[in-house]
């Protein structure tokens, strides 16, 4: 469901989702790269960590930057279309409904979806944030071709 689909008609990848294309989207970007850094960070710093939450993210784009990074990294065109939370749940039913519910709160709550006492970022754990791996490159690594 978040694997844009090939639409003939039009020949170009559609990204449907129940979400405006400008709710921010926070992302590890590389797991190869940067799950390793964040847990190496967890384990150096118990002291910060302990009971905590980690955001780990190395950038944060809106839904369509996300759709865009997508396109570039594989040559593919695509656009985003909003649709709503039952047409969205209608594709993909039952998953549908609680992946569509948790992109229209990430819609309403924007960069406040992931705050609050018990979360703690990169900055708080000492992870360079300009080292990590992004989104973009991270698809150049995968095998498209046996996805699409």
């Amino acid at each position: 469901m978040f694997t844009p689909n090939f639409l003939k008609s039009s020949g170009k990848y559609i990204q449907l989702s129940p979400a405006a294309a400008s709710t921010p989207f926070h992302t590890i970007g590389s797991t190869r790269a940067n799950v390793g850094t964040f847990v190496t960070a967890i384990l150096r710093a118990p002291e910060i960590s302990l009971k905590k939450f980690v955001l780990a993210k190395a950038e944060t784009l809106s839904a369509g930057d996300l759709l865009a990074a997508w396109s570039r990294a594989t040559g593919h065109a695509a656009n985003y279309v909003k649709v709503s939370l039952d047409e969205f749940d209608k594709v993909w039913p039952v998953w549908g409904r609680e992946m569509g519910l948790m992109l229209e709160f990430w819609d309403d709550a924007k960069d406040e979806s992931w705050s609050g006492e018990s979360i703690i970022g990169a900055e708080e754990l000492g992870v360079d944030v300009g080292s990590l791996v992004g989104v973009e490159e991270a698809f150049r690594e995968v095998d498209w071709a046996a996805v699409l």
